[in-house]
């Protein structure tokens, strides 16, 4: 593989993409909630559509507390972003939030909140990727692309 794409698709999420060859070239991309996104993630996937390349996308679920028109919102964005990968002609899979952060050691401490765990996520990608700016917006597509790497070098 040449490039690994890791897909956040939440309400925050981002779009990642390493590059084996030259591992210092990571591009990231935030992916608003809006319909918009949709440029964004063709155009990144045109770039990389006819190279070696494979996808991670997480896989989500509606959460409880959440209203029913953000569920379905939700669950139409990862639509579109799992049609736009299969479209592509890119091999992807999807990978539960449980899984990649575990092959991390990202465990729910006890007492933590959301922030805190968010901030461990972070970092450890900050510390994966030193040459970039990572965000709360970023940390988790990066960590997805990293997972993705990871199984299928």
């Amino acid at each position: 593989m040449n490039i690994y794409i890791g897909i956040d698709p939440g309400a925050n999420g981002a779009i990642a993409f390493i590059n084996a060859i030259r591992p210092d070239d990571v591009l990231v991309s935030v992916l608003p909630v809006k319909k918009t996104h949709v440029s964004i993630l063709a155009s990144c996937l045109e770039d990389v559509g006819d190279k070696d390349s494979f996808a991670m996308i997480e896989l989500v679920h509606s959460m409880p507390g959440q209203g029913v028109r953000s569920s379905f919102n939700f669950g139409v964005s990862f639509g579109m972003l799992e049609g736009f990968i299969i479209a592509s002609g890119i091999p992807y899979d999807r990978v539960s939030p449980q899984k990649w952060q575990k092959d991390f050691g990202l465990y729910k401490l006890p007492d933590e909140t959301k922030t805190a765990k968010k901030n461990r996520h972070k970092e450890l990608a900050q510390e994966l990727f030193p040459t970039l700016k990572v965000t709360h917006a970023t940390a988790d597509a990066l960590l997805i692309a990293e997972y993705c790497r990871r199984q299928n070098v």
